[in-house]
């Protein structure tokens, strides 16, 4: 049963364009729209009226008001995504990884989360300690002084294979 999928990105900020946005994964054959995190819950709302017969997922919350037949709500705490985000790296084969490390509280969640699901994985595959490492790196989204491609470079050059961030 040959599924497929598609990734639509848009500025969450812009109400009108991410609704544009649902409208194009919906006319392009999209049955299930998956709408992450709780500011999006009034586009859910929006777009479970305009396209009855598609089914969303509103994932990261749960303070919704009750959505229509056609939704449901998915939540779930920054260490759980993060967790899960380690684990499916590893179990996908990737040994190099590294996450973004900030002053944010969620973020370090998410890490810590990261940190442990790699590690899970790994004990899972009884892989030798030391197989798996993970490169915590400091991003300054606040800094001016350089873009943020710059200031991601340095992580290319240990060869890391996925970098996960949760801002």
């Amino acid at each position: 049963a040959g599924l497929a999928s598609s990734t639509y990105k848009a500025d969450v900020s812009d109400e009108e364009l991410m609704l544009s946005t649902v409208e194009l994964a919906v006319k392009s054959g999209a049955q299930l729209v998956v709408l992450s995190g709780p500011e999006l819950g009034t586009v859910a709302e929006r777009a479970q009226l305009k396209y009855p017969k598609v089914n969303f997922v509103l994932a990261g919350t749960l303070d919704r008001p009750e959505l229509f037949q056609n939704g449901t709500q998915i939540g779930y705490s920054a260490e759980q995504g993060g967790w899960l985000a380690g684990y499916a790296a590893v179990i996908e084969g990737k040994k190099r990884l590294s996450y973004l490390d900030t002053d944010d509280i969620l973020a370090q969640r998410y890490a810590l989360g990261f940190l442990m699901g790699a590690e899970a994985a790994a004990a899972e595959q009884k892989l030798p300690a030391g197989t798996v490492t993970v490169y915590p790196f400091r991003f300054d989204i606040s800094d001016q002084g350089e873009s943020w491609e710059a200031q991601l470079a340095p992580l290319y050059s240990p060869g890391i294979e996925v970098v996960f961030a949760n801002y």
